[in-house]
């Protein structure tokens, strides 16, 4: 029908909502002529259904229509439709920006069914019913209903909904569904079960409910419940919950409420166990509305969509006509008449109706879909009950908010096949309306996910809310109007959430007026009768059904979808055999109720025929099929009862109806008309309209992608009935990629051709695994396709999976091809193994076709939209994950280098890291390799992008970034553009305040107007930002002010003022003013300048500080710039100048007049006199200039008398006695005075006339002495005066200087006599003043053959060796005087640098006395060099010629070679005796050689030593064997060995650690007949060798074990063991070797004693699981920590109130008593002595007591004699001295043990008798100042006591570390409060578990660092060092240090070397204290004396600085042996 104009209809139906399509249902089969329309382009009106494609456009619609109807009705005139017609949706808003990941797991858009009005229908309501006797029930399905669920709040802090705060929580608790129910909920109590109970009885007797309605239905259900049941407000809200009312209890009627309670219970159990209600599958209503108006279509109606009704008017009719027709116009303009018109009331409206609907009121909706299938809520809620598809969840009112009405959330699983699997559908409705109702649902949402584990909360993926018109709350009423009742306005159905029976009832009442018949309300006949009946014929159709039903093919896998048969037909077509040279081509043509498929193949065979005719049988069972169950065409009789086939010689029919029909050809013609020879041909007679119509749909959304993977079949044509017809066409181009074609013409919108190409990459897969339906096939390809639209860019649409042909939508955004196996409906993929190595291989095709699609312009930047995301689950899901993981291995992201890289290593540069040109602010070549492309679309790919791996910038890696590039190219930075340096500001002020502390202030960001840049640091408050302060800046001072153009950026000006820039003032110019003098003359320009600034300087007088202004520069009178104490002034009130120079003024050098006159008025004279104080300008004549004596001065002695010059000098008020140079001192001492005699002398040999000269002068003769003229010469100034001018003013050092003058001048030299004179002068307080006259003098004589030299101290060494030259040793001439040479002249012994000049002036030399002067000064080299500073200084002599060589023969020539001569140094006498003679040699004995180590070390001759260049074979002869005893007692070393490996930082060690142990345990020990020993030395390119008899053979065998064997002879044996062995361990463990000593004495010695030797010399016993101490990386780990001091203790005398129990009574002594008192200075020395009282102790037991305690637990394995009361025969005293007995049987363990025990109580008795200084010690006051003390005398030492002393025995220094260690931990225990055992990091504390105090103390495993480890957190540590003297420490209690302490103990006394490991010294110096710094680690060293009799220590803090720096002393021999100096 081509137009509906005058068309005549009984009935017109508008609309298509459920009360509309069940009325079209229920007039199906009545016969009339039916036309129903919609306005909508879908089914369901406010119950449709929608996809999320859908929901957009509806949302789009609804808020357009809201503004559009509020426009138009106005305009719309009263007879017209739609008039009055209201709204049924507003407000609807899909939620935008949602978390991406989530959103990105949505399925494909079709793959939802989102109901506008879901509803569920309890099993008794009346509408079940009607649609079975419908009919209709077939094509439905139900789904149960589940459990009921409530919000249960855990906290009653309810906030009002408009408030932001919302503190409620809580969990979802179920709602008793029954009897059972409410017995099994374990939350109610007895009571609250009965009276619930007794409620539910009540609602399940509808009998007994009406005198309780009579009496309470106008009451409120929440005062029914309480009054007559007393129910908790909890089980109030449950039952309310049961009505699915929308409004509070309080605000529920009981009438309302009760009956819809009675409806739920009895519901429950009606079609099965545990539940009550359904729902409809694939959309609830809509799905109802779509069969009920398919079922009319059936019938006969006609359905129109997007057409509405415009307006109805009554149309006159002849009187005969007993019904009136009405005049309908429809939308488009189309005139209709009918009978019956019905709608609703948003459809049909009359015009001249005054029907009004009241005010329209709303609620509030939303549809929510989440990312979990929410197991937990959909658990079975009884036995044998079917698993629910839906639940609803209730919160109650105020649950949300206070005061809020309930919210209901119906959700809906996958299994409504509303959602993908694995989500489910939430749907929520409330009655508020508007914002707030819509931040309701909001809430409850958010609370409903809160009740999730996090683990297991769902993320909301897609949400939408709306509005809907609510309905009357009353039961709706049918309305007519217009016609004498003609049309019927059917109202909507209530928006409850159960559906209502009202609505059917109303359908029924419409029903009956059209029918005019009361009866048979949609009760039909079954259309195929028969078919389903249970007798006649019924039961044979049966067993045929059953027949068919039992191949699983048929029953379980056949298509499901109607119209995917035309995939079957596809497939087949591709399938067939054609001619050659023809092109395959497959056509559809489609008529009215038929279908005719041709296909130009070569025909049937019989094969083909028979396998039709079959289920599971098919004829394509080989390699390049794509069907292969013979089942695909079976799913023709979807649509079609009758199929005929032409093919050939074969034309039959199948019959559906018959029996059998699908397998059972029926041979027949094929129609007529239809036949077209040399064509296979399917004629489809289909079924009814509703199936052409779907197969119609079906063509039309054919894609064209149908054909991509065909192997043949590349065209298909499809015509239409209406004489259209589609071609849809597949190219494959020569790149290999697809382009799909659609050509589709349509009779009324013309021809539209479309293309989409397709980027193909191809991967084969081979070693697929064995499959019976691909047998013999090993190899499949994998063909991926990329869509791309016309514009080249990505179709992300999900796309097809196929398998030649369409499988199905998986998700993918990329077409796969795959030979995969199949279900027999080809819907989806068969579960098997070589599917899943396909799945495998799709992964490896996508990283392959990478490679191409890298290198698409169109999808190098956006190929990863095609990657997978939210895969719906299938075989296939688990390809999103594995592609992920695989892709992040893969280079396949671009870099801004243009590089393919890593995922991992590319990181997003953000916008804000960028500059205005889009680039990264931080751009160097190797950044771009690591920045992601700028070209990808972060902002939308950012998730996928993530997901590879690429991560994004961060504000910490930025500015890592931003320090690097100001370091390393700092000079790029600077020369950056304005523009640049403002983006850079402005991302750095967008970073996190974390940044602002540190890392920003030190980036130099701040441009100064020098040019320079500086950071915030730098800057301090030195650069400014301008002056504000009004005083102009004098000219030239260049203050440090940020650079104007960078001021003028306001993004920079902002970070400057962040960044603590300010403005400057005046003090700040005058302080660069004195800055700008010191730089030099140069800085001034002008004199101008620097008046300005001394005017400035002069009025900032009384603001600046006390700072000398003398640097200042001034002008004279000649212009010339000087120093105002260069200059003279012309003081009015003083003159002198003018009296000595009169008019030779000239020679002095006056300030310029300008300077002062600079100020005049009544400030000139305070100006002048500020001038002369500030400046120094002089007043009086100058003394020095230029360390010379000024021209002045000079002036004055030749024109004045020397009285007068000598007076000027003597005048206090002229300051003539500074520090006058040397040069000054000279030319006065060399200037003529006259002297008393009137004689003229120099200044400097004459004397002062003092009394002592005076008298001694006459001692000598006449004329010997004198005596300068000076007034008052017994005036001591003179002394001060005159002595450093060359004047004998006293009996002095210089006294005794003249002295040696004179008697060198008279030439006599008698040692003795000099002697003499040194020993007087040494006498002498001023005995230092000697070094300063002995450097300028040569005062010391050396006596030689001829006449005697005399040196100054300069010229002279103490000790030197014999061939040093350039200075001579003066020890065996003053070998008594060493104290005033070395002490007082400072004469030093002979240094490095002097024998290295020496030997830089012999090298070469050919006489024996210069090559014997060079042997001895290489011989002092080491001596020289102990502490290895001046290794780089010796290694200047490797090119020289100072090596002493004798020749290749016997006595042969010596002569002096460079290092790197031929010759060869012998370190071995027996090597040098084999080859002396026969090779050069070094001319050095053995024992000198080893002196040379060190040499031999810095220049690197190990290669020349014979030890290392001879090879030594040992053979063994005769008889030899493996000896049990020496290999036991070998490996019985091991561990000793390997401890000392590892303490003397062995590299053999570090290498290969436990396996050198396991050699040395597996060690193997022989001995031999003989043993023959083969010396070979490679010289000259010939091999000399020298057998000598051998003594030893050590090797490593193959195994890795170590074989030593000796000779036989015991002798012989006995020589190799003590002589060789050693030094071959030694060898082989790569251990110092002057660390021979230790090795001798392990082997020495038996192995029961190696852990004494051990302890003796410090090496901590190695351990198999872990080190002994920390590792070198360790070491290097530990931050740097101030100066060195030491600490000396010791105890006071021991109380009897003495107890091992620590308690100490805190001191009440007044806090200054104890600050005054605690410490004071000795007068007799500097050590500090502790005065404060010692501590008492609360006493348990007496020392001795605990002892005995400790002892029994050795008691019981009779190591100690006696009871408890005695040891031995002695009774116990305080004094009992501890005996213990000794036994050979008593293991070594055993022994210590004892030893230990013994240590203890000495040491902790002895700790305890430390005083307690408590913490009132500790603070510090001002008043009380504590001197500090030198490195060399600093310790607290209190007087001798007495304790329990140790018995002595030999335990091999076992218990001496231990007993020290003990000691510091009881002492430190005792003096700070939170010290104790857990700091004691010592291997050696375990052994104090034989104490009961310590009985619980564990083993300390870890690698030990220090024998304590604390962090003195309190500054308790850090207090003691400074009440100690060490001063330093005072500043460290602003953040006291980590301490690391080192315990070295003796018994002997303090001054006894201690041993330090290779790891200690090397930590020492790690942590060696800088100067000015707080360390974060000190390192002391306690030296523990006396221990096992009066304990004392010293402590030594920064040891490492004290070696450096003298105050230890360290020397190399048997390990580190340290001691102190002096």
């Amino acid at each position: 029908m081509e137009t509906l104009e005058d068309s005549e209809w009984d009935v017109v139906i508008s609309g298509t909502g459920l009360p509309q399509s069940l009325l079209a249902l229920a007039l199906s089969r009545s016969g009339k002529r039916i036309l129903h329309v919609d306005r909508n382009g879908y089914y369901g009106g406010t119950e449709a259904a929608l996809s999320l494609q859908d929901a957009e456009t509806w949302t789009e619609a609804v808020n357009k229509n809201v503004s559009d109807q509020a426009e138009s009705a106005d305009r719309e005139g009263s007879g017209r439709l739609n008039t009055t017609s209201s709204i049924n949706f507003k407000d609807a808003c899909i939620i935008p920006n949602l978390p991406q990941p989530a959103s990105s797991k949505l399925g494909f858009s079709r793959s939802y069914s989102l109901a506008l009005s879901p509803q569920l229908i309890y099993s008794r309501s009346a509408l079940l019913p009607s649609l079975v006797s419908s009919k209709v029930y077939r094509q439905l399905e139900f789904l149960a209903v589940g459990s009921w669920w409530i919000y249960e709040a855990d906290k009653q802090e309810k906030v009002g909904i408009d408030s932001e705060q919302n503190n409620i929580t809580g969990r979802l608790g179920k709602i008793p569904g029954g009897r059972e129910d409410v017995f099994a909920d374990k939350n109610l109590d007895l009571r609250s079960k009965r009276s619930l109970m007794k409620f539910l009885r009540l609602a399940a007797d509808v009998d007994a409910q009406g005198p309780v309605l009579q009496e309470w239905g106008d009451k409120t259900l929440q005062e029914f419940l309480t009054t007559q049941f007393s129910l908790s407000t909890q089980l109030q809200s449950a039952l309310h919950a049961l009505t699915l009312s929308l409004r509070p209890p309080s605000d529920t009627k009981t009438s309302f409420a009760l009956p819809r309670i009675t409806r739920h219970l009895t519901s429950i159990g009606v079609f099965g166990p545990g539940f009550g209600s359904v729902v409809p599958k694939w959309g609830g209503g809509a799905e109802i509305s779509q069969v009920a108006c398919r079922a009319c279509a059936v019938g006969g109606a006609i359905y129109v969509l997007n057409k509405a009704v415009k307006h109805v008017e009554s149309t006159p009719t002849d009187e005969e006509e007993t019904l009136p027709l009405l005049t309908v116009r429809l939308q488009d303009g189309d005139k209709i008449r009918t009978k019956w018109i019905i709608g609703g009331l948003d459809d049909v409206t009359s015009p001249s109706s005054a029907f009004d609907e009241g005010p329209i009121t709303y609620i509030s909706r939303s549809i929510s879909i989440v990312s979990s299938c929410l197991p937990e809520l959909f658990s079975l809620t009884a036995e044998g009950a079917p698993p629910p598809a839906a639940t609803i969840v209730v919160f109650p009112s105020g649950s949300i908010f206070a005061a809020s009405p309930p919210v209901y959330l119906s959700i809906h699983s996958s299994d409504t096949g509303e959602c993908p699997t694995g989500q489910c559908v939430v749907y929520g409705i409330t009655i508020l309306e508007g914002p707030a109702g819509s931040e309701l649902l909001n809430q409850a949402l958010h609370k409903f996910r809160e009740t999730f584990d996090e683990t297991a909360r769902p993320d909301i993926l897609w949400e939408l809310h709306y509005s809907q018109r609510q309905t009357s709350s009353e039961e709706p009423q049918l309305s007519e109007t217009l016609g004498s009742g003609r049309i019927i306005t059917l109202p909507a159905s209530r928006q409850d959430i159960a559906f209502e029976d009202s609505l059917l009832r109303n359908v029924k009442e419409a029903w009956s007026k059209i029918s005019a018949v009361t009866k048979g309300f949609m009760q039909f006949e079954d259309r195929e009768a028969g078919a389903y009946d249970d007798d006649g014929v019924g039961i044979l159709k049966k067993k045929v059904w059953n027949m068919l039903a039992s191949s699983s093919c048929i029953a379980e896998e056949l298509n499901s979808k109607d119209p995917h048969f035309v995939l079957e037909l596809i497939q087949n077509a591709d399938d067939n055999e054609y001619e050659e040279k023809i092109d395959p081509s497959l056509v559809f043509t489609l008529k009215r109720l038929y279908l005719r498929v041709d296909c130009n193949e070569l025909g049937f065979t019989e094969a083909n025929v028979r396998s039709i005719c079959r289920a599971g049988r098919s004829t394509k069972v080989s390699k390049g099929y794509i069907g292969e169950k013979g089942l695909g065409f079976k799913s023709v009789f979807k649509i079609a009862d009758v199929v005929r086939i032409s093919s050939g010689p074969y034309s039959f029919y199948f019959d559906r109806n018959t029996e059998l029909g699908i397998v059972t050809p029926i041979l027949a013609s094929f129609p007529s008309g239809q036949v077209f020879p040399h064509l296979t041909q399917f004629f489809l007679e289909i079924r009814d309209e509703a199936k052409q119509q779907d197969l119609s749909d079906a063509l039309l959304r054919l894609p064209a992608s149908v054909l991509i993977f065909l192997r043949k079949l590349r065209h298909l044509r499809i015509n239409f009935r209406d004489g259209g017809h589609r071609e849809l066409i597949c190219q494959h181009n020569e790149d290999g990629d697809i382009s799909l074609i659609s050509v589709d013409f349509d009779p009324l919108k013309g021809l539209r051709r479309s293309e989409v190409k397709y980027i193909v990459s191809k991967y084969l897969l081979t070693s697929m695994p064995n499959d019976s339906k691909r047998v013999g096939v090993t190899e499949s390809e994998i063909v991926l396709a990329f869509p791309l639209s016309a514009e080249g860019k990505p179709v992300e649409r999900t796309q097809e999976t196929h398998a030649f042909l369409p499988i199905q939508d998986y998700g993918f955004k990329f077409l796969i091809q795959a030979d995969f196996l199949l279900t027999a409906s080809r819907e989806d993929i068969l579960d098997c193994e070589w599917s899943r190595c396909l799945r495998h291989g799709i992964t490896l095709a996508f990283i392959s076709a990478l490679k191409k699609l890298n290198h698409t312009p169109e999808l190098r930047y956006v190929w990863m939209r095609f990657l997978p995301f939210g895969l719906t689950y299938s075989l296939l899901s688990s390809i999103e994950s594995d592609l992920r993981t695989a892709l992040r291995m893969e280079r396949i992201i671009w870099s801004r280098a243009k590089t393919l890289e890593k995922p991992e290593m590319l990181a997003n540069v953000p916008c804000v890291y960028l500059d205005r040109q889009q680039r990264p602010l931080i751009g160097t070549t190797v950044d771009m390799k690591i920045y992601l492309s700028s070209k990808y679309d972060w902002v939308k790919d950012k998730a996928t992008l993530r997901s590879l791996g690429v991560t994004e910038m961060t504000p910490s890696s930025f500015i890592t970034k931003v320090t690097s590039f100001t370091q390393v190219s700092r000079k790029q930075y600077e020369n950056e553009s304005p523009e640049w340096h403002e983006d850079l500001c402005k991302a750095i002020t967008t970073l996190p305040d974390m940044f602002w502390h540190s890392q920003i202030p030190s980036l130099p960001l701040i441009p100064l107007r020098n040019e320079q840049w500086m950071s915030a640091q730098q800057a301090g408050k030195e650069v400014f930002l301008d002056h504000d302060d009004g005083t102009p800046v004098p000219h030239g001072i260049n203050i440090l002010l940020v650079e104007p153009t960078a001021m003028k950026s306001a993004v920079r000006a902002s970070l400057f003022r962040r960044l603590g820039l300010g403005p400057c003032d005046i003090q700040k110019v005058a302080h660069l003013i004195l800055q700008k003098h010191k730089e030099g003359r140069r800085a001034i320009s002008h004199r101008r300048e620097a008046i300005q600034h001394l005017v400035y300087l002069y009025k900032a007088r009384k603001t600046l500080s006390a700072v000398s202004l003398t640097d200042m520069w001034l002008s004279d009178i000649q212009n010339k710039a000087c120093h105002g104490r260069d200059l003279y002034i012309d003081h009015p009130s003083d003159n002198l100048l003018r009296s000595l120079f009169k008019n030779n003024l000239s020679i002095l050098r006056f300030v310029h007049p300008d300077f002062v006159s600079a100020v005049s008025g009544a400030e000139q004279a305070e100006w002048i006199d500020w001038l002369v104080s500030s400046m120094r300008l002089m007043t009086a004549p100058r003394l020095m200039e230029n360390g010379k004596l000024s021209q002045a001065f000079k002036s004055i002695i030749a024109n004045h008398s020397s009285t007068v010059w000598l007076k000027l000098l003597g005048d206090p008020q002229r300051n003539y006695n500074p520090r006058l140079s040397s040069d000054v001192c000279k030319e006065l001492s060399n200037s003529q005075v006259v002297c008393t005699d009137g004689t003229l002398h120099t200044l400097g040999d004459t004397y002062l006339q003092t009394p002592e000269l005076c008298q001694i002068s006459q001692s000598f003769e006449k004329g010997s002495f004198w005596f300068v003229e000076v007034e008052s010469p017994r005036d001591r100034a003179w002394e001060y005066l005159l002595g450093p001018l060359g004047v004998v003013t006293q009996i002095d050092i210089h006294f005794y200087a003249r002295l040696l003058n004179n008697m060198k001048l008279r030439g006599s030299a008698v040692i003795a006599e000099v002697a003499s004179i040194y020993t007087s002068m040494l006498q002498r307080s001023d005995c230092h003043l000697a070094c300063i006259i002995f450097e300028k003098q040569a005062l010391i004589p050396v006596v030689s053959s001829t006449q005697p030299r005399w040196l100054t101290s300069a010229q002279c060494v103490w000790k030197g060796p014999p061939g040093l030259r350039c200075r001579t040793s003066i020890e065996s001439l003053y070998h008594g005087l060493e104290r005033f040479f070395c002490g007082a002249l400072g004469v030093k012994n002979a240094t490095l640098d002097m024998v290295l000049d020496d030997l830089a002036d012999l090298a070469g030399k050919t006489s024996k006395h210069d090559i014997q002067d060079v042997k001895s000064l290489l011989l002092a080299i080491p001596q020289c060099n102990e502490n290895r500073s001046g290794d780089s200084k010796i290694k200047t002599l490797k090119g020289l010629e100072l090596f002493p060589v004798q020749s290749a023969i016997v006595d042969g020539e010596i002569s002096l070679m460079p290092c790197t001569a031929h010759f060869y140094i012998s370190d071995r006498q027996r090597l040098r005796d084999a080859f002396v003679g026969e090779i050069p040699m070094l001319d050095f004995e053995v024992s000198a050689v080893h002196d040379l180590n060190t040499l031999i070390d810095i220049l690197q001759l190990h290669h020349k030593l014979l030890s290392t260049t001879v090879t030594e074979t040992c053979t063994t002869f005769g008889d030899s064997e493996l000896d049990e005893s020496f290999t036991k007692d070998l490996s019985g070393k091991a561990v000793a060995l390997i401890s000392c490996a590892f303490h003397y930082g062995s590299k053999e060690y570090e290498k290969h650690q436990d396996n050198l142990l396991d050699n040395l345990l597996r060690i193997e020990g022989w001995l031999a007949d003989g043993i023959v020993s083969t010396l070979s030395l490679s010289y000259m390119g010939s091999t000399k060798q020298v057998n000598l008899p051998g003594n030893l053979l050590f090797e490593v065998t193959e195994s890795k074990a170590v074989r030593i064997c000796l000779p036989r002879d015991e002798e012989e044996a006995h020589m190799a063991y003590v002589m060789h062995l050693p030094a071959r361990l030694i060898d082989y463990l790569d251990i110092p070797r002057d660390r021979s000593s230790i090795i001798h004495e392990i082997l020495g010695l038996p192995n029961s004693r190696l852990k004494s030797v051990l302890d003796h010399y410090g090496v901590p016993e190695f351990k198999c699981n872990s080190s002994p101490h920390a590792s070198r990386s360790e070491l290097a780990s530990i931050p740097t920590v101030s100066h060195h001091q030491v600490l000396e203790i010791s105890i006071p005398p021991l109380t009897e109130d003495v107890s091992l129990v620590r308690q100490p009574q805190i001191p009440t002594a007044d806090p200054q008593y104890v600050a005054s008192n605690a410490i004071m200075k000795d007068s007799r020395s500097s050590k500090i002595r502790v005065n404060a009282q010692p501590r008492q102790l609360k006493c348990s037991k007496t020392p001795v007591e605990s002892l005995t305690s400790m002892m029994r637990t050795l008691d019981q394995g009779k190591f100690i004699q006696g009871s408890s009361s005695k040891i031995g025969n002695a009774p116990i005293s305080k004094h009992t001295v501890l005996q213990l007995v000794s036994s050979d049987r008593i293991n070594q363990v055993t022994s210590s043990a004892k030893i230990y025990s013994q240590a203890l109580p000495v040491a902790v008795t002895s700790a305890h008798r430390i005083p307690i200084l408590d913490e009132t010690t500790y603070m510090f006051d001002t008043a009380t100042p504590i001197e500090p003390r030198s490195s060399k005398d600093s310790c607290i030492r209190s007087p001798k006591i007495s304790a329990t002393h140790l018995t002595s025995q030999d335990d091999g220094g076992l218990t001496i570390g231990f007993s020290g260690e003990l000691f510091v931990s009881e002492y430190l225990k005792a003096i700070i409060p939170d010290f104790s055992e857990e700091h004691w990091t010592s291997n050696l504390r375990e052994h104090a578990r034989i104490h009961d105090d310590y009985k619980d103390i564990e083993a300390y495993d870890a690698r030990e660092i220090a024998d304590f480890m604390y962090a003195d957190t309190h500054g308790h540590l850090t207090c003691m060092l400074v009440r100690a003297g060490h001063e330093v420490a005072r500043a460290w209690l602003s953040a006291p240090p980590t301490y690391l302490i080192e315990v070295k103990a003796t018994t002997d006394n303090c001054d006894v070397p201690f041993s330090i490991s290779n790891f200690q010294d090397q930590l020492a110096r790690r942590l060696i204290i800088s100067a000015c710094t707080i360390p974060e680690t000190a390192y002391l060293i306690f030296r523990v004396f006396h221990v096992h009799t009066d304990p004392e220590f010293v402590i030594y803090v920064d040891p490492g600085r004290m070696l450096a720096e003298g105050g230890l002393r360290k020397e190399s021999k048997d390990g580190f042996l340290v001691w102190p100096v002096g």
